[in-house]
């Protein structure tokens, strides 16, 4: 049996024993302590790192792109708010037995990304037990007080978005914080495991292919918008404006308070010449929070192609500190770059796009 196969077996096993089980957390008191060892080998406890502290706990995997995604974007949260108290922990569930080699593996993959917050190994997956964990990553915010604040099961452009407004908004007094389970919409499992191909496909840069499963996930499930997302992605990508605009117009019904969604429609409104009404609306995004990296990234771009060099380039500069992991942001200051003539510059940035893409 190979190692997918044995991993897919593990997972649904531990699925089916606690698929109901979040509720009844998220009504207790106070989360589960738990006690594991770090990447090198010392004793770690969550009573004595985080007793008092606000704190998020990610439950991650290196065999998941999208796990991946979420660590940088804890990486990023920390990097950003720890000095103003906020912790983190990165919780590998692996396997339920992690040998030598693999921890070897993890702790590369921690060095390579640069990750500045603690790392510990759930041995026997006990932790991802207590917090009946039902999907890797699943991210838990905890206030001062041990209660769970914020819950986030998977990842999505828009998860990312909202647990990044939720620390921030903790951080930068903007209100107080209330619990707040946050729970991404379910869309059909027929439509997801189609939209997950298609994802894989886009990154493989296989567009004919990522368009078909893509629209085939809109059809079964219409309340689910990451499939119009991506159409949109692959519609301006293929310079074909008026598809793009199409999508994102009943992307914008579905989800009309979603940043990813309004900022798109800045980006189209761009394109097609309208920079008035692209500055009007990435303007009022940012305006909600200052903290959407595409929106600072599209209006970077707005900026670049109506000469106002200084702002196109703060305003990049400010996407790239707030997501690292966002392939656009170089694809779009690749063109810049090839407008103003800096072929071989752009040529770098491309390269660099499409490895962050491959991730994806």
């Amino acid at each position: 049996m190979n190692i997918i196969k044995r991993r897919t077996i593990c997972f649904v096993f531990l699925l089916f024993a606690v698929t109901n089980a979040y509720c009844q957390l998220a009504m207790q008191s106070l989360t589960p302590n738990f006690s594991l060892k770090d990447i090198d080998g010392n004793a770690w406890s969550s009573d004595k790192h985080f007793t008092g502290k606000f704190t998020i706990v990610l439950f991650w995997s290196t065999w998941g792109n999208d796990s991946i995604e979420m660590i940088d974007t804890v990486e990023e949260l920390h990097k950003r708010y720890n000095a103003q108290g906020l912790e983190a922990v990165g919780v590998c569930v692996e396997q339920q037995i992690i040998s030598d080699s693999l921890k070897q593996k993890i702790s590369e993959t921690i060095k390579k990304r640069e990750i500045s917050f603690p790392i510990v190994f759930d041995d026997q997956l006990r932790t991802f037990r207590q917090y009946n964990v039902i999907a890797v990553p699943t991210t838990f915010v905890i206030n001062e007080e041990g209660k769970i604040v914020y819950h986030l099961a998977g990842f999505s452009i828009l998860g990312r978005e909202q647990l990044f407004e939720f620390v921030r908004e903790r951080f930068e007094g903007k209100r107080n914080v209330t619990v707040h389970h946050k729970f991404s919409r379910q869309p059909d499992k027929h439509a997801l495991r189609l939209y997950n191909m298609a994802t894989m496909k886009f990154s493989r840069s296989e567009l004919d292919t990522a368009k078909k499963y893509a629209q085939e996930a809109s059809a079964i499930d219409t309340g689910f918008v990451e499939p119009l997302i991506l159409l949109t992605e692959i519609a301006l990508e293929e310079s074909n404006i008026v598809i793009a605009e199409k999508n994102i117009s009943v992307a914008l019904q579905i989800m009309p308070g979603s940043s990813e969604v309004q900022s798109l429609a800045g980006l189209i409104a761009a394109r097609q010449g309208d920079t008035t009404r692209a500055l009007e609306i990435l303007k009022k995004v940012l305006q909600q929070s200052d903290t959407i990296a595409i929106a600072h990234c599209y209006l970077g771009y707005l900026y670049g192609i109506t000469g106002n060099l200084i702002g196109s380039e703060e305003e990049m500069k400010r996407a790239a500190e707030l997501s690292s992991s966002d392939y656009r942001i170089p694809m779009l200051q690749a063109e810049l770059l090839e407008k103003a003539g800096k072929v071989d510059e752009a040529k770098v940035l491309k390269k660099k796009a499409k490895q962050i893409r491959r991730k994806r």
